[in-house]
């Protein structure tokens, strides 16, 4: 796939956390992917129509919880297959029209 770029690739890993949050962007940069959700689960999205819209903000206050980015090697490594997975779940968002916020 791999059609798209990460704004921002955050991983949050605690004793009672393992999640991650960001965004990607897609070739065309006019609409921001956002995702969260446990490490190994299925992740939550959220459409944004303007590429970063209140993304940034976000992202700093993600940054101010304990997200730090990585890259996605660095999960990969900690979790084989989680490129693939999160490929398939933001394909089946995308093909569902499944995003949080939207009816």
């Amino acid at each position: 796939m791999a059609m798209y770029e990460f704004g921002f690739l955050g991983w949050c890993k605690d004793k009672s956390h393992d999640k991650v949050w960001g965004w990607i962007v897609l070739g065309d940069a006019r609409t921001s992917y956002n995702f969260w959700g446990r490490r190994g689960a299925t992740l939550t999205w959220k459409r944004y129509d303007a590429a970063g819209a209140p993304l940034d903000r976000l992202k700093r206050e993600k940054v101010a919880k304990g997200y730090r980015e990585v890259p996605l090697d660095a999960i990969e490594q900690q979790t084989p297959g989680f490129t693939d997975e999160f490929e398939r779940n933001f394909t089946m968002a995308r093909l569902m029209n499944k995003f949080h916020g939207e009816v």
